[in-house]
């Protein structure tokens, strides 16, 4: 069986360029960002590669129903049908309370009320014994903000806090979840959340590409916990086999020599934030 505290590699290239000798295993990790900066399709890809990796994985759903988040999966080059013939993936709906749906699938745990914290750690824990997670796996919880919006905060910070004593801490269980950022109404219970996890990865629009009139996405470890990281901004695109590091040689075709030549010094500044970072 594995060491709880063993490094893993998460097979997300962008990621593991910022962790050369991948993450703990046993952490709680927050996927921080606007809308349309990647949070989703890198939840989804950290998942797959976890699921290809041999070990089992629970997708929590509160911002789409599990079909949906399905489509999403497999317009990508991943074959995730076998893992749930398989019952190595399972989804734990958040969602679908609001249609209550006469019937789900064998690999579908619907949550009745979401707001009931306790009804749905006991769901989730009754799941990761199902699936034998002791020392491996992975939850997916998308989102957190969604959450936000069903439960009362106090009572979701602590639960979060037992989430990671219970699921990461004693079965050494990876745990990430996506939190949209920039919604002022819940920017105090953020703060908190960032003080109570084990790890940050921010992502955002590259600022100087928007200057530009392009979008491009990048990310970056603010934090982890037993891990050596860097902190620098890592340019990633999303490709038809998932998240791909960015490499910039057609956007810079596009532009004209002065443009390039602000590329280019802020591609170097960038690699130099890199390298001191390590």
């Amino acid at each position: 069986m594995s060491d709880p505290l063993e490094n893993v590699k998460t097979g997300v290239a962008a990621i593991d360029e910022a962790f050369p000798q991948g993450i703990p295993r046993d952490t709680f990790t927050l996927i921080s960002g606007e809308g349309g900066t990647g949070k989703s399709v890198l939840l989804s890809e950290l998942l797959f590669k976890r699921l290809e990796a041999g070990e089992p994985g629970i997708y929590i759903c509160l911002d789409d129903m599990p079909k949906t988040i399905m489509q999403g999966l497999m317009r990508f080059s991943w074959d995730v049908q076998k893992f749930l013939d398989n019952d190595k993936l399972n989804f734990v709906d958040c969602f679908s309370f609001r249609i209550k749906p006469e019937k789900t699938p064998d690999w579908v745990t619907l949550i009745k009320d979401p707001s009931d914290l306790l009804g749905f750690a006991n769901a989730l824990e009754t799941l990761m014994d199902k699936l034998n997670m002791h020392n491996r796996g992975i939850v997916i919880i998308d989102s957190l903000t969604e959450f936000m919006t069903l439960a009362e905060p106090g009572l979701l910070i602590e639960a979060i806090k037992t989430w990671r004593a219970r699921g990461s801490k004693e079965r050494g269980v990876t745990f990430f979840a996506s939190m949209h950022f920039g919604i002022g109404a819940f920017e105090k219970t953020v703060d908190v959340f960032d003080y109570i996890v084990d790890g940050i990865i921010d992502l955002r629009y590259d600022p100087f590409f928007m200057r530009q009139g392009k979008l491009i996405k990048q990310l970056r470890v603010r934090k982890m916990k037993g891990a050596q990281h860097s902190t620098a901004w890592i340019p990633f695109e999303v490709g038809p086999n998932g998240i791909e590091v960015y490499r910039p040689d057609a956007q810079m075709r596009e532009l004209g020599p002065e443009e390039t030549e602000k590329v280019l010094s802020a591609m170097l500044r960038q690699l130099r934030e890199r390298k001191a970072a390590k």
